[in-house]
């Protein structure tokens, strides 16, 4: 009988990229795609749950900006810009702490 060859222990994924994780969730979110740092960075949970509260968020956003003839978007897009901040800030720190991920 053929035996399976085993995975070598010793494999190593080449670290992921701090600044790659950062920039995708600064500059996409920016196009008010949030998360996708987050997925990247391999928090799968956490940036599904900002990408599809981000597309509610964007849907809100919406209606409410066609109900108001676009006055809503003096508050929207503050409001968009402040998620991409604490998010991007919350991503930084997570790199920060785990090393054995990030290079």
């Amino acid at each position: 009988m053929a035996q399976i060859p085993q995975p070598s222990p010793y494999f190593q994924r080449p670290p992921k990229s701090r600044s790659t994780a950062l920039l995708l969730e600064i500059l996409l979110g920016l196009f008010a795609i949030y998360g996708i740092g987050w997925i990247y960075s391999n928090k799968v949970g956490a940036g599904l749950g900002l990408l599809i509260g981000g597309l509610f968020w964007d849907l809100i956003a919406i209606v409410v900006g066609v109900l108001t003839g676009s006055i809503a978007l003096i508050c929207t897009i503050p409001v968009n810009i402040a998620i991409v901040v604490v998010s991007s800030i919350m991503l930084n720190n997570y790199t920060k702490q785990h090393p054995e991920i990030f290079g």
